[in-house]
C-alpha cells in the first residue's frame, strides 16, 4: 500500500499512516480496507455512519453529520455533493479525450470496494489541505500501478477560494488526474506529478489560474534544480513547476505531457528520463535542448516579454538578474536542470568563458531597442568569444547530475564601435561580428546611410568635424599650391 498527500499539509495524520506507506504489495485485505475513510481504524476516519450519491463514473461518500458533513447533508441529493460529482464528470470527460490512460478499477483490490465507480470521499482537513489522493492496492494492472480513491475538503470554510464552484474546480481535476497518474507509474516524483495535476486541471480550467499563482515561487529561485527534492509533496516549488509543462506544450505539444507519463509506465523513474525520450520521439528534440529554450523564455516575461516565448509572457513574474555594470569575473555552479542570469550593462563587452560544456551552456540575448524588452530571436549559444552589446547572460545547466557544475565567465569591456567616417582598416570586420552576435545582420549600424541635403551638397550622416577639417585643410594647402605657382 502507499499513500501519497498533495495540496497541503496533513502532518496531523502522518504519524497513523506511515507504517501503512511501506507495507509490502501483498499485503492483508483487512490492511487495505483500513485505508478506507469508512473504516473505524482509518487515519482519515469519516465515521462509519456514511451516504453517497453516484453519477457515471464516481461516487461521492459523505458524512450525514458532524464536523464532516458537507453543507445540507441532509437532503437527499447536497447540492455540494452534486457539484462536486459535475465537476469530476467533467475532468474524466475532458481527460479521456486528451488521450490519457483510465485510472486502475478499484474492483482489483482485495477488500470492501464498492462498485466500479471511482471514490470520492468529503472530509474535514481543518485548513490542512484542501484534498488528497491515496494509492490504495498496486501493482495488480501493472507491476507499479495503483488504485485509490480521493478525499475533498467538506465545505471549503475558511479557506481563501473566493466561492465553492471555484474550490471544487481547482482540487477535484487535480487530484484525479494524481489518481491517472498512478495508472501508468505511482512513483512518479512530486515535481512532476504536481506539475503535470497542475498543468491539466488549467487545460479544463484555464481561467482559475491557480497554475500561475505559483509562478513566482520558480521565478524566485531559477537556481533550484527542476527536478529537484520536494520537500515534501505539497511543496510550492513542485507546484511552480508547472511552468515547464506549460513550456512543453507552448514550445512542442500537450502530447508531449501524455507521451511522457506513456514513457514513464514503459520505463520507469526518473521523470527527467521519460520527458526525454518523449521529446526525443515526438519532438525531434532532447531534454537538454528543451531546458535551454525553457530557460531562454523564462528571460524574457514582464516587461522583459518580446513577440517570442509564452503566449502570456508579459502577465508572468520576472526573473532575478545579477547585474554587471563593470568589467567583472564571476564564479558559479549549476545543479542538475537550472539557470543563472547576468544583466550586462556594458555598453560593448565580451564574454571569457570558463565551464565543461557538457554540463553547462552559456546563452545571451540582447535588450531590444527600448533597452527592457529582450530580443529572444536574436539569442544565441556563445561558444567564443565576440563582441556584444548590452543584455542577459545566462549560464544554463543541462544535464540530471546532482554534483555542482562549476562555472567562471570574465565580462571584459571593449572600447566603443568605431563611427562611421572614422573606421579603421579592420571596421567592416568588426560590424561583421557584431551582426554575428546579434543575429541580426541589418541593424542601422551596418547599413548604408542615405544622404542628409545641404543645398547643392550632402554631408553623410555621422560623418565627423575632424573629416570637415581634413577636408578644409586641403582645399587650404591646395590653394596655397595654385598661387605659388602662378607667382
Amino acid at each position: 500500500m502507499k499513500v501519497t498527500f498533495n495540496r497541503g499539509s496533513l502532518g496531523f495524520i502522518a504519524a497513523g499512516i506511515l507504517a501503512s506507506c511501506w507495507l509490502p504489495r501483498s499485503a492483508a485485505a483487512q490492511d487495505c480496507d483500513s485505508l478506507r475513510p469508512s473504516h473505524p481504524d482509518s487515519p482519515f476516519n469519516v465515521g462509519q455512519s456514511l451516504a453517497s450519491v453516484l453519477s457515471s463514473h464516481f461516487r461521492v461518500w459523505y458524512a450525514l453529520a458532524g464536523e464532516h458533513a458537507p453543507p445540507d447533508a441532509s437532503d437527499a441529493a447536497p447540492a455540494y455533493v452534486v457539484e462536486t460529482l459535475n465537476v469530476a464528470e467533467s475532468a474524466h470527460a475532458h481527460f479521456k479525450d486528451l488521450g490519457y490512460n483510465p485510472v486502475v478499477s478499484d474492483q482489483l483490490v482485495p477488500c470492501a470496494a464498492h462498485d466500479v465507480a471511482i471514490d470520492i470521499y468529503l472530509m474535514n482537513f481543518g485548513g490542512s489541505a484542501d484534498g488528497t489522493k491515496v494509492d490504495e492496492w498496486c501493482g495488480e494492472a501493472s507491476a507499479e500501478s495503483c488504485s485509490g480513491f480521493l478525499i475533498v475538503e467538506n465545505d471549503f470554510a475558511g479557506y481563501a477560494y473566493p466561492d465553492r464552484t471555484t474550490a471544487l474546480r481547482t482540487v477535484v481535476p487535480h487530484e484525479y488526474f494524481h489518481l491517472i497518474q498512478a495508472s501508468y507509474d505511482a512513483r512518479i516524483e512530486p515535481w512532476f506529478s504536481e506539475a503535470g495535476a497542475q498543468w491539466a486541471t488549467n487545460t479544463l480550467y484555464p481561467e482559475l489560474e491557480d497554475m500561475e499563482r505559483f509562478f513566482p515561487v520558480f521565478f524566485q529561485q531559477p537556481q533550484r534544480s527542476l527536478d529537484s527534492a520536494a520537500g515534501g509533496a505539497a511543496s510550492s516549488f513542485s507546484y511552480s513547476t508547472a511552468l515547464f509543462a506549460l513550456f512543453l506544450e507552448e514550445a512542442y505539444s500537450a502530447e508531449v505531457m501524455r507521451e511522457s507519463f506513456e514513457r514513464l509506465q514503459a520505463q520507469g523513474p526518473p521523470s527527467t528520463a521519460a520527458i526525454d525520450a518523449a521529446l526525443l520521439a515526438g519532438a525531434e528534440s532532447n531534454l537538454a535542448d528543451a531546458f535551454q529554450r525553457f530557460a531562454l523564455w523564462n528571460a524574457a516575461t514582464g516587461a522583459r516579454a518580446s513577440s517570442a516565448g509564452y503566449a502570456n509572457a508579459s502577465s508572468y513574474p520576472e526573473v532575478a538578474l545579477t547585474e554587471v555594470p563593470l568589467p567583472v569575473s564571476i564564479a558559479g555552479a549549476t545543479i542538475s536542470l537550472s539557470s543563472h542570469y547576468f544583466a550586462v550593462t556594458l555598453p560593448r563587452f565580451q564574454v571569457s568563458i570558463d565551464t565543461d560544456v557538457a554540463r553547462n551552456r552559456v546563452w545571451y540575448v540582447p535588450f531590444g531597442d527600448d533597452g527592457t524588452a529582450l530580443d529572444l530571436d536574436a539569442a544565441h549559444e556563445l561558444t567564443g568569444q565576440a563582441p556584444l552589446r548590452p543584455g542577459v547572460v545566462m549560464v544554463v545547466g543541462v544535464t540530471t547530475a546532482r554534483s555542482d557544475a562549476r562555472f567562471e565567465l570574465v565580462f571584459s569591456e571593449l572600447e566603443p564601435e568605431p563611427i562611421d567616417g572614422d573606421a579603421g582598416p579592420d571596421a567592416q570586420a568588426v560590424g561583421d561580428l557584431d551582426a554575428a552576435a546579434t543575429g541580426d545582420a541589418h541593424r542601422p549600424n551596418s547599413a548604408p546611410h542615405p544622404p542628409t541635403s545641404q543645398g547643392c551638397g550632402f554631408v553623410p550622416r555621422g560623418a565627423t568635424p575632424r573629416a570637415w577639417f581634413a577636408f578644409l585643410a586641403l582645399l587650404l594647402l591646395r590653394r596655397r599650391e595654385i598661387k605659388a605657382v602662378r607667382n
